[in-house]
């Protein structure tokens, strides 16, 4: 399933999008879900994969996906988790130390460094060294805590992409701030859960500026996989259902550029993992 959250007609909700269009959450469970959000909550995953194949065949209350504003797909306050220097080949462009590191390098991102998917990403007023990387990033199911790599893929509840947006002469001397500029960065277009994959799943990463591609590799390329990601960070804090964890990206950044072509206003960024979508934004100017 493809889990939204969007505004329709002046009024924030979710959804599960379709080949027909969407199917609104307040005719879901008898509206018992007000967010994407409470049904992870609820683990109510399951009940409505089974009530939206029942009903579909007789559903006429379809939302056009032409008609939406697409927000993030949690867009409630959540924990986002996101891994550096996890490709080798990021690693080398930047010149840090080769090798499988001996613990995960992360480091948190609040919910307002991050847009929707066909929002505007803002070039700070302070800084034009605004940076893309190309992420995916997966969704927790349940509370975590302490959680062995072995047991890790029943805690997931599926995945989207990230664009971690990084100013980086901020980011040079504080991880914190260089990470966490107000819309420098996106999220989206959707939660596709877990059971449209294998129980092992590999995904194939683009990003495109303007049309032109700048990163291109896999997650077989990661030096710590998913389920030791999530071993190592639930071994330092305790996550929530809908808490997001994105695995970091692989090379092609500016910032490994000889003369780095930093993002600017008018340029396109997209984002494409295989069975995910893309997520497209365009760049502005800060007001």
């Amino acid at each position: 399933m493809k889990l939204i959250s969007y505004s329709h007609q002046g009024k924030n909700a979710w959804g599960i999008e379709t080949d027909l269009g969407i199917f609104p959450g307040d005719a879901l469970a008898a509206g018992e879900f007000e967010s994407v959000l409470s049904v992870l909550k609820a683990v109510a995953l399951n009940r409505l994969r089974v009530e939206v194949a029942e009903r579909s065949a007789a559903f006429t209350q379809w939302v056009p996906v032409l008609d939406i504003e697409r927000q993030k797909p949690i867009p409630d306050q959540v924990n986002i988790v996101c891994v550096g220097l996890n490709y080798q080949s990021h690693v080398a462009e930047v010149g840090r130390t080769p090798g499988p590191p001996s613990k995960p390098s992360i480091f948190l991102k609040r919910t307002e460094a991050l847009v929707a998917d066909s929002e505007s990403i803002w070039v700070p007023r302070e800084s034009t060294w605004l940076d893309y990387e190309g992420e995916l990033a997966f969704v927790l199911a349940q509370p975590a805590f302490h959680v062995r790599a072995e047991d890790a893929w029943p805690y997931i509840a599926g995945y989207t992409i990230m664009n971690d947006g990084s100013v980086r002469d901020y980011q040079k001397t504080s991880v914190t701030a260089g990470k966490n500029f107000y819309r420098s960065g996106a999220v989206g277009p959707a939660l596709v859960t877990a059971d449209e994959f294998g129980p092992e799943p590999v995904f194939d990463l683009e990003t495109r500026l303007n049309g032109q591609t700048v990163q291109r590799d896999s997650t077989r390329s990661f030096m710590v996989d998913i389920p030791h990601l999530l071993a190592y960070i639930t071994s330092i804090m305790p996550l929530a259902a809908g808490d997001i964890i994105s695995t970091g990206t692989p090379a092609g950044v500016a910032l490994g550029q000889a003369a780095p072509r930093w993002l600017r206003a008018g340029d396109e960024i997209e984002i494409h993992v295989s069975g995910l979508g893309v997520l497209r934004n365009f760049v502005v100017d800060a007001p």
